[in-house]
């Protein structure tokens, strides 16, 4: 490993990084989670639109007079970033989601940049190329890149503040305040982000830089301040109404989510990074404290945090992964360099590192060429290339809920109704038979193969007669993902037309 590692070049290294993250933009279509289209992409759309989805917005008619505790600041990049492709011509969300992919890919280079000029800082050339190498190809980093994912987007503000706080030789006033203002942009795409932020104006003051601390705390202040702040005053009439909603929503509903034991996100970390890395990592990370103390402390106060709230959703923790790979793999290369024992085992330790290199290339190109919840997406374009939905039904009556399908590839905000077990079919008929006004559902998406024959049988006995339209059965991944845990729910898709 460590001869790969001499002859391999950075700029070798940020190539191999950009060609999995182009593949990640062309093949890896979808999202990944709830997060990561509802509440970035659909919600800019429907922006776009002049349309409140969720409603983020005032509607003082439909009663939405404070606010939802969401930053918007993210949103309203892709909402202009849509805006700029209409201008353009560019309308078929296929092809716009495409290019907000590439921009996220190309985006995301700079956690590799910013990953290797800060080893450079701590650690010698081999081993900022190591770790500028695992930010590029590590299994899971080019298709969460690619993302519309906050904890993944927040990142590199993250790295670019903490790489101008290790210029120690550059102390100016506005050096630190720049440092600051960029850094403080993360927080504006992930509000947990203040607790890394806060991390490094900490560590300023461990290091007795306090000058620098204050002049970098005023340049956090000012970015939060004129990205959060003011717009929130404007909107709401409350400086940081959003921040405030935010935290009120997850006190009060800090148990309403996934939880586990105050260890599940150092066992998530190790498993994510593979053996033996993933167990390497920690005795690295806990190496030269002091030494790498800017780049330490924000991730392990971040990892605290965490660990401690209940709510433990595996995507929470991505904006501190990188600093953890920063510290940890760096330290573990000093390690292995001293220790007597892995220089008498080379043998063993190379057998280590080839056991990883296959397992992580193997999950690198099933992840980075393979789309998650295509399912779901390919029935919206399905049903907006058929160019004549009114508004359709979503049928899951073998389950008590319903599945939630990305509007913003049916290019339209029609109406969409749920069957399920406690909502059944006769009742969605009753209810919009009282409103003849409204446009009535043309098609139907039946969700899961289970019991797909009675399902079918029982909704046009109840509801109306159907005509079958298409079968959409969900991709590799999808189905593999399903089958390791069956709470991933990627199901083959029924559409069928429901006659008028």
């Amino acid at each position: 490993m460590n001869t790969f590692i001499q002859k391999i070049s950075y700029t070798q290294i940020l190539l191999l990084a950009l060609f999995f993250r182009l593949g990640a933009s062309i093949f890896s279509y979808g999202y990944g989670f709830h997060d990561d289209h509802f509440i970035t992409v659909e919600i800019a759309r429907s922006w776009v639109d002049n349309y409140n989805e969720s409603q983020w917005l005032p509607d003082a008619a439909q009663g939405v007079t404070s606010a939802s505790g969401h930053s918007r600041f993210y949103p309203n990049i892709l909402k202009y970033t849509m805006i700029g492709l209409q201008s353009m011509g560019m309308v078929n969300p296929e092809w716009v989601m495409f290019i907000i992919r590439l921009m996220h890919a190309l985006f995301s280079l700079l956690i590799v940049h910013y990953g290797y000029k800060i080893s450079k800082k701590l650690f010698d050339e081999n081993s900022s190329k190591m770790i500028a190498l695992l930010l590029s190809v590590y299994w899971f980093m080019p298709m969460l890149s690619v993302r519309n994912l906050v904890e993944m987007v927040c990142i590199p503000p993250l790295m670019i503040g903490a790489y101008m706080l290790l210029n120690r030789d550059k102390t100016s006033f506005y050096y630190l305040l720049l440092a600051g203002f960029i850094a403080g942009m993360a927080v504006s795409v992930r509000f947990q982000c203040l607790i890394m932020v806060g991390g490094m104006g900490l560590a300023l003051f461990i290091e007795q830089r306090w000058r620098d601390a204050i002049y970098y705390g005023l340049g956090v202040l000012l970015s939060i301040i004129m990205l959060q702040g003011i717009p929130d005053y404007f909107m709401w009439g409350l400086p940081f109404a959003e921040f405030i909603g935010y935290y009120d929503y997850n006190i009060k509903n800090s148990g309403a989510y996934p939880s586990g034991e105050w260890y599940n996100f150092i066992l998530l970390i190790s498993g994510l990074m593979l053996i033996p890395l993933g167990i390497a990592v920690w005795f690295g990370y806990f190496k030269n404290i002091k030494k790498n103390i800017i780049i330490w402390l924000p991730a392990i106060l971040f990892l605290a945090f965490h660990s401690y709230f209940p709510n433990k959703q595996e995507r929470f923790i991505l904006p501190c992964v990188p600093f953890i790979i920063i510290c940890g793999i760096g330290g573990w290369m000093q390690i292995e360099k001293s220790s007597a024992f892995w220089n008498k085992n080379k043998k063993l330790l190379n057998g280590l590192y080839v056991f990883f290199l296959l397992l992580n290339t193997i999950l690198l190109f099933a992840l980075s060429f393979s789309s998650s919840k295509a399912n779901r997406v390919d029935a919206m374009n399905y049903l907006r290339n058929k160019g004549d939905v009114k508004a359709y039904i979503v049928e899951t009556s073998h389950v008590t809920s319903t599945i939630p399908l990305p509007r913003f590839y049916l290019g339209k905000w029609c109406d969409r109704y749920t069957v399920t077990q406690n909502e059944p079919a006769e009742k969605l008929k009753a209810e919009l038979n009282e409103y003849p006004e409204r446009p009535k559902p043309n098609y139907v998406v039946f969700m899961d193969d289970v019991q797909i024959g009675s399902r079918i049988v029982n909704f046009s006995r109840k509801y109306g007669k159907v005509h079958f339209e298409t079968m959409i059965e969900p991709s590799p991944l999808d189905r593999f993902m399903t089958w390791i845990n069956p709470v991933n729910e990627n199901q083959t898709t029924y559409i069928f037309r429901i006659e008028q």
